[in-house]
């Protein structure tokens, strides 16, 4: 199908809206809002015969409701919600004039998913010179796997206290210098290096940056080949509390299907609290304010605590090609 340059202006804002509202929010369902809305006639194919007006609100507003309605049943994948959501956009797509992409005439692309539900073992134990600690899970700690593997098991894995976990050469730090953290787990502080406030200078101060964020501190451990990591949990530079860890530790992860199906990530990710931390690092004859301070300061260096960990995750898998 041919289309107009003024059509086309119109049309590739409309069409990269639609891709976006399989993540809009729920919201009040509308019965008229499941049909598309009205097509511009500059849409159509036809030449115009005046410039498009502009998009509207009154464009948008049919869609918004349409997707954000609880007839969509939140539209996640593996649901019948998501084959509502996808029957939905596939159909805007067609009345916008948009030729699917797909060589067997598909507007879909699939994409492959696993939903791991994971089940950690009710303790983690910690022992070495001469001191044994065990944690509860919930209560003390959470673990889950990206692994794609019935059970994930850690086994006497030396813990390391690497400060931040974070590796910026833009700032000139490096928590990992000099250290083969390769079968071991090691623990971190939430947040990044600026968080404390005794150094404005220090990344971009109270200002959390990509390092400070789990999802970067688990990749930069797995990068260095660790075994596990665990990131102690404080409400205040986290921003949130322990019951939103705990909550989110608990959902099923739904997650892109990688070729290795996980082998590159950290056998076990997670968190410890805050008192399950100072415990820990009491237990090796260490105090967790001296190691916090000293986390702050630029040359630090990652320290082993001396002692090693050992539990297990038992996990279900649910794998699918979404659309």
């Amino acid at each position: 199908m041919l289309f107009s340059s003024q059509s086309i202006c119109r049309l590739l804002p409309v069409a990269a809206f639609l891709v976006g509202l399989g993540l809009a929010g729920c919201g009040t369902w509308h019965p008229a809002a499941t049909t598309a809305a009205p097509v511009p006639a500059a849409l159509t194919g036809a030449a115009p015969t005046a410039a498009p007006a502009a998009i509207t609100a009154a464009d948008i507003s049919g869609y918004l409701q349409a997707v954000s309605a609880d007839e969509m049943l939140g539209r996640k994948p593996f649901t019948a919600g998501e084959e509502r959501i996808t029957a939905y956009l596939a159909a805007q797509f067609k009345d916008l004039g948009l030729q699917p992409s797909s060589s067997a005439g598909s507007y879909y692309q699939p994409v492959p998913l696993v939903e791991i539900t994971v089940a950690p073992a009710p303790t983690m134990q910690i022992a070495g010179k001469g001191q044994q600690l065990i944690l509860q899970y919930k209560t003390d700690y959470v673990v889950f796997s990206q692994r794609e593997q019935a059970t994930v098991a850690v086994q006497n894995s030396p813990l390391v206290f690497a400060g931040y976990g974070v590796v910026a050469p833009e700032y000139g730090w490096d928590d990992y210098a000099g250290l083969d953290v390769k079968g071991k787990t090691v623990v971190v502080l939430v947040n990044d290096p600026g968080n404390a406030g005794n150094d404005t200078t220090l990344f971009k101060g109270k200002t959390m940056t990509y390092y400070g964020r789990w999802g970067y501190k688990y990749e930069e451990a797995a990068r260095h080949g660790a075994a596990g990591i665990l990131i102690v949990h404080d409400t205040q530079p986290a921003a949130y509390p322990w019951s939103v860890v705990l909550s989110g530790a608990l959902s099923p992860k739904l997650r892109a299907q990688t070729p290795d199906h996980g082998a590159s990530k950290c056998a076990l990710e997670g968190w410890l609290t805050l008192d399950a931390a100072k415990r820990l690092f009491t237990a090796t004859g260490q105090r967790y304010d001296a190691l916090y301070a000293a986390a702050n300061q630029r040359g630090f260096r990652a320290r082993p605590l001396g002692l090693a960990l050992s539990t297990s995750v038992r996990q279900q898998l649910r794998s699918q090609t979404s659309k």
